[in-house]
């Protein structure tokens, strides 16, 4: 439920969406993104979620890196981090706040790599070759 207010920017956008946050259990949630194309998310549940499920990931790393070892394991899956940020990571498992104040790790990733990495899955998982996308 507390990161339902997150979404605001997204329903100003002309894609439509469900907004989800707060509502499900967990086998309910792993059910939705079962039905995922690709799911994109943070160093989090829905992230391991995808993976349990088979459904290809592009994981966003801000505060955490995918160095620690937490990161997707799948064959199509993609990360996705300012690498060369000399703060981060903050912690194995990310912090509350940034301890720097600028949360350049996230506000500085740019959206186009998230959304290259996205195209990235759709046109391998649609031509219909297995394994990895690299």
């Amino acid at each position: 439920p507390a990161d339902r207010g997150l979404l605001d920017d997204a329903r100003r956008g002309p894609a439509p969406y469900l907004d989800l946050a707060g509502r499900l259990q967990i086998r309910e949630a792993a059910a939705v993104i079962a039905r995922a194309d690709v799911a994109v998310t943070n160093d989090s549940a829905p992230m391991h979620l995808a993976g349990a499920v088979g459904t290809p990931v592009v994981a966003v790393f801000g505060p955490t890196a995918n160095a620690a070892g937490f990161g997707p394991r799948g064959a199509l899956d993609r990360s996705v981090e300012l690498a060369e940020l000399t703060c981060r990571p903050c912690s194995t498992h990310g912090s509350a706040r940034c301890p720097h104040r600028h949360h350049r790790c996230m506000r500085d990733l740019p959206v186009d790599t998230v959304f290259q990495a996205v195209e990235r899955i759709l046109v391998h998982s649609s031509s219909g070759v297995t394994g990895s996308c690299e």
